[in-house]
């Protein structure tokens, strides 16, 4: 799972929003309620509303941390097949939750333009570690990934280093290339306000 699991570790207001993720993956958006982001972050349901106002702001700060906890996880791989799979990994273990954000980003302005955030920060990522000069460029490349997380859903058994390997060969010049060390110094952070109830935060996140 890429939160962490020591629950009782966290703040209060981390536990929510660990919670409103653990909701959305255990039962979908349209099953999440206050009720059953509080029991998944084992607090009382009224520190939603003293720590975000409602469940629009909460939402939007959960997709920005998870932005930046996934770019913690990615930041330690050794070499570029290994954030790959760190990638693959927490797509597949994250189920249907990015077809749910979309499902909210078409009810809730905030949710939208938390996304709109992470995904350009993404992008941006994504140019700088793998070496991509075109847009266009990523989008197939980090499309090509979506699609062999929700092939590894599927299919347990999926060889999913010979689909590493013919991406490599197909955009990156060789499977060769993912065995290179991965030396990523982000240039710029990417910061974003989630809403009234938070700060700027330098989502600068997962790739």
């Amino acid at each position: 799972m890429i939160w962490p699991p020591e629950l009782d570790s966290l703040s209060t207001e981390e536990k929510l929003l660990f919670g409103a993720y653990q909701s959305l993956v255990e039962k979908g958006y349209h099953g999440t309620t206050s009720r059953s982001i509080a029991e998944c972050a084992g607090v009382n349901q009224g520190l939603i509303h003293h720590y975000f106002g409602s469940q629009e702001n909460l939402f939007p700060r959960m997709i920005y941390r998870l932005h930046a906890r996934a770019h913690e996880i990615v930041e330690s791989a050794k070499t570029l097949r290994e954030a790959l799979e760190i990638l693959c990994e927490l797509g597949t273990s994250s189920g249907a939750l990015e077809a749910d954000l979309c499902s909210m980003g078409r009810d809730m302005p905030t949710v939208r333009q938390a996304m709109l955030d992470t995904m350009a920060c993404r992008e941006k990522d994504v140019m700088e570690v793998f070496g991509f000069s075109d847009r266009e460029d990523v989008i197939i490349f980090t499309g090509a990934l979506r699609g062999m997380q929700i092939e590894m859903r599927l299919n347990p058994n999926l060889n999913r280093d010979a689909c590493l390997n013919r991406l490599a060969d197909r955009m990156l010049g060789g499977a060769e290339a993912l065995d290179k060390p991965m030396k990523w110094q982000r240039r710029e952070p990417c910061q974003a306000k989630a809403s009234a109830y938070s700060a700027p935060a330098d989502c600068s996140g997962a790739v």
